[in-house]
């Protein structure tokens, strides 16, 4: 697995955290998870995979069924009904947040990608099915609510030297952060 895919999952996702849900987070040692290991106790996964030419990436965001409820009394206001079900929704939209930061800072690098909608899977006992016959990177994160996980699983090769020149040659991309919308 190409560190220049691991990083920015890394980066996306400590970016989203704390912005969404302001989490401190400290992230773990990363292993290489069996694709036949299923995923015990009850949690829920968001997966979502990108495809762009000649490469697959598959990206899937594992909470407990604990976390995720701490995560939800964060984000979401007390008076809503419905909040377990709101919950499980807010997986998918971290998953979006995610693969979006993710599929941005490769753009930068020059790689292109299309995004699938996320799959949410919830129960005891189930297999993330990645979309990738390569390994599965799972990476912990510790939070003052308790431990989720981030996998990937990329498949494909680097970048090829045309593919960079390409990226050299195509304008910067246009900065947002200086335009009012009021």
């Amino acid at each position: 697995m190409q560190a220049e895919f691991i990083n920015p999952v890394l980066q996306a996702c400590e970016s989203v955290m704390v912005a969404i849900a302001d989490l401190h987070i400290h992230t773990g040692r990363p292993w290489i998870r069996k694709p036949h290991e299923p995923e015990t106790g009850g949690t829920v996964t968001g997966l979502i995979c990108m495809r762009g030419t000649g490469r697959i990436a598959s990206i899937a965001v594992v909470f407990s069924q604990q976390v995720l409820e701490s995560m939800s009394h964060r984000i979401l206001p007390e008076h809503l009904p419905n909040k377990q079900f709101l919950a499980f929704d807010l997986i998918g939209e971290i998953s979006n947040l995610v693969i979006g930061g993710v599929k941005a800072l490769l753009l930068k690098e020059g790689y292109s990608f299309q995004i699938t909608l996320p799959t949410v899977i919830s129960g005891h006992d189930y297999l993330i099915a990645h979309q990738t016959k390569a390994p599965i990177v799972r990476i912990p994160f510790d939070s003052d609510i308790g431990r989720f996980y981030i996998e990937a699983s990329i498949e494909g090769p680097p970048l090829s030297e045309e593919e960079r020149k390409k990226k050299a040659n195509q304008p910067p991309p246009f900065d947002t952060s200086a335009v009012e919308l009021f």
